[in-house]
């Protein structure tokens, strides 16, 4: 089941007050009887919606760092849970992942091939 929520600015102002609302809906939802798992993401997939931002690598003293414009979809550790979807390589998020730390992204074949990251 999926679902897509605008929460209202007056009683949402901020991403703290979003975060504080997105963890206790998915407590709630988890507990729900046969909910094996929950997740959440900005923007569902394959939905016209969508956030572009320039994102790079850190590179190394004899590679410039690279960069490309891609489709950014903030998610929570349970996205990929959930959906089951494998990781090829590296690390799922995990709870511990917050904003104002060093940020991390799970990135698709295609972007690790455009960013130069692609392990084979």
């Amino acid at each position: 089941m999926t679902m897509q929520l605008t929460l209202p600015k007056a009683r949402y102002p901020d991403s703290a007050a979003h975060a504080r609302f997105v963890a206790q809906a998915l407590a709630q939802i988890a507990a729900v009887p046969g909910v094996a798992s929950a997740g959440v993401v900005s923007d569902l997939p394959f939905v016209g919606n969508q956030v572009n931002f320039v994102v790079s690598t850190d590179g190394d003293a004899a590679d410039r760092p690279r960069e490309s414009r891609l489709t950014v979809r903030p998610a929570d550790p349970g996205f990929f849970r959930t959906l089951r979807i494998p990781l090829v390589d590296g690390r799922y998020f995990a709870p511990t992942d917050r904003s104002g730390d060093r940020p991390v992204a799970i990135v698709n074949r295609t972007a690790a091939d455009r960013l130069g990251t692609a392990r084979r």
